[in-house]
């Protein structure tokens, strides 16, 4: 209903100030937290035990030891062709790292 999309909206844009307050305050720990949702509060995507495997590699290849990871996701990108592209998307506490998925 039109109310609980309302209350969806008012608890994401909570969690987007907290995530900010975390973040200004260098607190990647708080921030880590916040997005791994481990009591499902906000309803946060989770990976399935295969794509968690995968951003694990990717994490292994790609995340420099001065980096710190804070959340890894599957997305689809969509070209300037208009084709998707399953792609891994890191966040770390120094930048964002997209990677090609490769079978």
């Amino acid at each position: 209903t039109a109310r609980q999309q309302i209350g969806e909206m008012e608890d994401f844009n909570e969690l987007c100030e907290k995530l900010v307050e975390a973040a200004h305050k260098s607190d990647f720990s708080e921030v880590r937290r916040h997005l791994k949702d481990e009591g499902k509060v906000h309803y946060l995507w989770q990976p399935t035990s295969d794509q968690a495997k995968a951003i694990r590699q990717a994490v292994d290849i790609c995340v420099g030891a001065e980096e710190e990871l804070l959340k890894g996701w599957f997305v689809t990108a969509v070209n300037e062709w208009g084709v998707d592209q399953e792609r891994i998307l890191l966040l770390t506490n120094k930048c964002i790292h997209r990677i090609k998925v490769c079978e």
